[in-house]
């Protein structure tokens, strides 16, 4: 007897460890293939959060934050500006290494999610951000159904609603971002990047120098980077 309660008590034991086991251990979504697409989302994000906080201190000036959100009037003032913005040297990384994926996701009128990625990681950052966007419809279809049908959920926002909606789904694509990060870090890997300027560590101790120019055009468009990013990264060699 005491034999088969001793064996009972190791069994209950290994599976009470492994139950605890199970609950603290968290699968990071990113592997060490993702470094350049994380750290390049990530100087994206920030760029855009910080665009996003002076396009709300413009709406406030101009008495605009609780008038009803105006689609054609984003797209065709704003949002112009904005993406060229997004896409200017102080918002992307040019010759970075590995960036092989620029994620993108749609939520439309009907809440249903669309999502463009090439990889899980950037697939899962993207997801996190729509399900924000996904959720906020669906909670204005249900206060509002007769105008979110009209007009669409963005439609029914104020100005003030529609992009504090927007800072959040891009605020929890950096938290995201920054986790899986800080979790490859923990495990030495991602060690030449990071979620924060200068976003790319090149030249620092155990990280390969700078990528070389594969051909005029790729060293204009690193100069230009160089040039026009106000991040003063002294770990660049000079015109790379």
């Amino acid at each position: 007897m005491n034999n088969i309660a001793g064996r009972a008590s190791v069994f209950v034991f290994l599976l009470v460890f492994s139950l605890f086991s199970a609950v603290g251990k968290i699968d990071a979504v990113c592997d060490d293939s993702a470094c350049g697409n994380i750290a390049n989302r990530c100087k994206q994000l920030n760029c855009v959060l910080n665009q996003l906080g002076n396009f709300r201190k413009d709406l406030t000036s101009r008495g605009m934050d609780n008038q009803t959100f105006d689609l054609m009037e984003f797209e065709h003032d704003w949002e112009p500006m904005m993406r060229y913005d997004f896409k200017d040297s102080n918002c992307t990384l040019i010759g970075i290494v590995d960036v092989t994926d620029s994620p993108a996701g749609n939520t439309d009128r009907s809440c249903v999610t669309k999502l463009k990625s090439k990889t899980p990681c950037m697939q899962e950052s993207v997801k996190r951000h729509e399900a924000q966007h996904e959720a906020t419809c669906r909670s204005v279809y249900k206060a509002k159904p007769w105008c979110a049908n009209v007009f669409g959920y963005a439609g029914c926002e104020t100005w003030a609603e529609y992009v504090q909606d927007e800072q959040t789904a891009y605020g929890i694509e950096l938290s995201f971002l920054k986790s899986e990060m800080s979790a490859l870090k923990a495990k030495k890997q991602c060690t030449c990047v990071q979620c924060e300027p200068p976003y790319y560590l090149y030249g620092k101790t155990g990280c390969a120098p700078a990528p070389a120019s594969k051909g005029p055009a790729e060293l204009i468009r690193k100069m230009v980077d160089y040039f026009a990013s106000p991040l003063k990264d002294d770990s660049r060699p000079a015109g790379k």
